[in-house]
């Protein structure tokens, strides 16, 4: 798995995958 955490460029359909995944 990519650190797409750190993806600046994906940042901000990564945002939502990190959002999805908290809850």
């Amino acid at each position: 798995q990519l650190p797409h955490r750190v993806c600046g460029k994906c940042g901000h359909y990564n945002k939502r995958e990190i959002i999805a995944k908290s809850k």
